[in-house]
């Protein structure tokens, strides 16, 4: 009888399974972040139809053995597992509805605001920097990444 295979430690996982619900006009998944080892498969559990739309470096790309036009089209239940065709990549996905058209990308947008403001205590006035971050998303898609091996 043959033993399971040991987990490699600090190692991702061989599948990871993503679940894809409705959430308003969209698709939400969850995880939304996820990790796969390069030799793994990831699947889809989708509790309705869609397109799940699959990105490298900004660019759709077909990242699964057998996909076709950039998209993994799935049906309520589990969809997979799909073999990985990329390695060391992150893949950004984007479930959208049956037949819908590409999605753009979903890019995040960070500008930093530098402001001095005194403030007056005790009759002394003291400078203070405040340094803020606004990130905000180009296009508002709801989108998940999945990191393949060191990618």
């Amino acid at each position: 009888m043959s033993q399971p295979a040991k987990a490699r430690l600090g190692q991702p996982p061989a599948q990871d399974p993503i679940t894809i619900s409705p959430a308003g006009t969209g698709y939400s998944p969850d995880p939304v972040n996820s990790s796969v080892a390069n030799d793994g498969e990831v699947s889809f559990i989708s509790s309705g139809a869609c397109w799940i739309w699959t990105f490298v470096n900004q660019t759709l790309v077909n990242v699964f053995a057998g996909e076709q036009n950039h998209y993994v089209p799935c049906i309520p239940g589990n969809n997979g597992p799909f073999t990985l065709a990329v390695q060391d990549a992150t893949i950004t996905f984007v479930p959208s509805a049956v037949n819908s058209n590409p999605p753009p990308f979903p890019i995040e947008d960070s500008i930093t605001v530098d402001d001095t403001i005194a403030v007056d205590e005790d009759g002394r006035e003291e400078i203070v920097s405040v340094e803020e971050t606004i990130t905000s998303l180009e296009t508002f898609t709801v989108h998940g990444t999945i990191k393949v091996g060191s990618g």
